[in-house]
């Protein structure tokens, strides 16, 4: 467990950095290229800078750089995702862009689905397959895969259901 404060906050992450810099460039050089992974990997230490002052104590310094990771991985498919709004014209097979009636039935449709659910929708719509999804969710594929058909079967379901 290390302490925490103003004198050895700087010894705290220089022993941090020191031992998981590079497994965290391997983590991010999984799901993103080599100058992307370090710029995320320099996020992930940044961000680690700033929590280590205002922290009384860190247990266990690896959970703590995986979880700054795997948030800083999820922001940024954030930030690249582009919104359902964008996406579901084209799932729903909605032929004529200006029907304004099926985009907004669309969208009626999905905003009953829970923010997991559209979160999983989202990312298969903009093109990620079982194996990306499961990584930056924590679960398998097969879960995914699992997933991902009972949202879409529960969105026809939710369509028939309101002809």
């Amino acid at each position: 467990m290390y302490s925490t404060n103003s004198d050895n906050a700087v010894v705290i992450f220089n022993e941090i950095y020191e031992k998981y810099y590079n497994k965290i460039l391997r983590y991010f050089s999984k799901d993103f290229g080599t100058e992307d992974s370090e710029d995320l990997t320099q996020q992930t230490f940044m961000q680690l800078w700033a929590w280590i002052p205002s922290s009384y104590a860190i247990k266990n310094p690896k959970a703590l750089i995986y979880r700054i990771a795997k948030n800083v991985k999820l922001d940024r498919f954030r930030k690249n995702a582009q919104t359902l709004e964008e996406l579901l014209p084209e799932e729903f097979d909605v032929r004529d862009n200006e029907n304004y009636y099926e985009v907004i039935e669309c969208k009626m449709l999905v905003d009953k689905l829970s923010p997991k659910e559209q979160n999983l929708l989202l990312l298969s719509l903009q093109g990620y397959n079982s194996n990306e999804i499961s990584k930056s969710l924590g679960i398998t594929p097969s879960a995914t895969r699992t997933r991902l058909q009972k949202i879409r079967k529960k969105l026809n379901e939710l369509y028939n259901n309101d002809d």
